[in-house]
């Protein structure tokens, strides 16, 4: 492990214990629960509860991100046992405020334990309950919330166990157990049923195994579509995992089925980054990527705002006057292929790009610049001096694109108002006859 790796596991190691600290705190909190004192602190100790989950689903998968493959088992335990300390302290609390709530509708000369009682069956606690409707990469996060929150819980009546189960499956998995009555004697019997049904380790594998085959592949890029995709792969990876399959020991095929789902795009992309480094993986890879074309259709919808055309009042020309984007003609020599375009989330050339066509030229200037772009043929590779191309500037014959131009600019700003509906002169050319 490279030492900046181990700087950085040790800070994330250092977060994750600063996180369960907090989390030990609240768990000292329920064990000496007070009913007469302590239920009012009950929603903060829910939100930090809440807090602390996130954190730590966030923080540990840093750590096995930067950790050797030898420990990964061992982080797997981690995240387990605290998903089984999250379920419970939360369900404990959920229990606890609902019951509050119950017991002031209840007699007061009634004994504790009696309103307690009373409380339950007359209302039933509202616990934020696990949902199931036959997803197989789902069930096996389902079964163990479940366990944890309710199945597992000494203090919550058979009876209550069976409804809590029976409201959480829904649709296709709720369909065999409509008949059910709602009686402590059913609920072992129903519980026994959904697990022969469900939790069924080959089969659940056979599932997870086809659910990955049949994610659908993109048509075209799109950060939410490819986001979703990324996000259902590493599901169905994680739910695989849990059953003991080796994954981590399946890079190349993985990787190899995530690769044959994505949009045309993506993949050169992901070749251009693995040609130069070698440290990250193709799921972090698409995530960041997804970051990037959120950001960049942020940025569209941000310059879509900025004066580009002005309405004049009165009646506008019915004929509009036929136009075409003016461009180098070195950039049109080829568009059998059209490259990813670097001012918006399409495929075509930058010169063919409406987004780039509405910026200003200082703007224009400032992205090839940025980009590192040939000024005359918008490729990279080399500068605008050393350009082999043959074509050049159509105003001035200089060796920069037609689109730079700075007279352009000029022109624009002192050119009168543009009618709403037309396009702006400076980066269209008027066709004459």
């Amino acid at each position: 492990m490279s030492k900046p790796a181990e700087k950085k596991l040790a800070e994330c190691l250092m977060r994750r214990k600063a996180v369960m600290v907090v989390h030990d705190s609240v768990e000292a909190f329920i064990k000496k629960f007070d009913d007469d004192q302590d239920v009012y602190q009950i929603p903060i100790r829910i939100e930090a509860l809440d807090r602390v989950y996130s954190e730590f689903q966030e923080v540990q998968s840093d750590i096995e991100k930067y950790d050797s493959p030898e420990m990964f088992d061992e982080h797997l335990q981690e995240r387990a046992a605290l998903e089984s300390r999250y379920c419970k302290a939360k369900g404990f609390l959920l229990m606890k405020r609902s019951t509050d709530a119950n017991q002031s509708t209840l007699n007061t000369s009634t004994s504790n334990v009696q309103q307690v009682s009373a409380g339950f069956h007359l209302r039933l606690p509202k616990i934020d309950l696990p949902r199931f409707d036959v997803d197989f990469s789902r069930w096996l996060s389902f079964r163990d919330t479940f366990t944890s929150m309710v199945h597992s819980n000494a203090d919550i009546p058979t009876v209550a166990k069976l409804q809590y189960l029976l409201q959480s499956l829904e649709g296709e998995a709720h369909k065999p157990f409509e008949s059910v009555d709602i009686e402590a004697d059913n609920y072992a019997s129903t519980w026994d049923a959904l697990l022969k049904r469900y939790d069924n380790k080959r089969f659940l594998k056979r599932q997870l195994f086809r659910a990955l085959y049949d994610l659908p592949p993109l048509k075209k890029e799109s950060p939410k579509e490819l986001h979703d995709l990324v996000d259902d792969n590493q599901r169905h990876v994680k739910a695989l995992a849990k059953l003991n399959e080796p994954v981590i020991h399946w890079d190349t095929p993985l990787i190899n089925l995530l690769s044959y789902k994505l949009d045309p795009t993506t993949p050169r992309a992901w070749e251009e980054k693995t040609s130069s480094s070698d440290n990250v993986t193709l799921v972090d890879f698409l995530y960041q990527r997804v970051r990037m074309l959120k950001s960049v259709v942020t940025d569209l919808q941000q310059r879509s705002c900025l004066p580009g055309q002005v309405k004049v009042a009165g009646p506008t020309n019915s004929q509009k006057k036929p136009f075409k984007m003016v461009s180098n003609s070195a950039t049109t020599e080829s568009r059998s292929y059209a490259p990813s375009c670097i001012a918006c989330p399409e495929s075509h050339f930058l010169f063919q790009c409406p987004a780039f066509s509405k910026m200003s030229v200082r703007q224009r200037r400032e992205l090839v610049s940025q980009k590192r772009l040939c000024w005359n043929c918008f490729r990279s590779g080399h500068q605008g001096r050393n350009c082999t191309s043959k074509y050049d500037c159509r105003s001035c014959h200089q060796k920069h694109h037609t689109l730079l131009h700075e007279t352009l600019a000029a022109k624009s700003s002192s050119a009168p108002a543009v009618v709403s509906g037309q396009s702006p002169l400076w980066y269209f050319e008027i066709l004459t006859s």
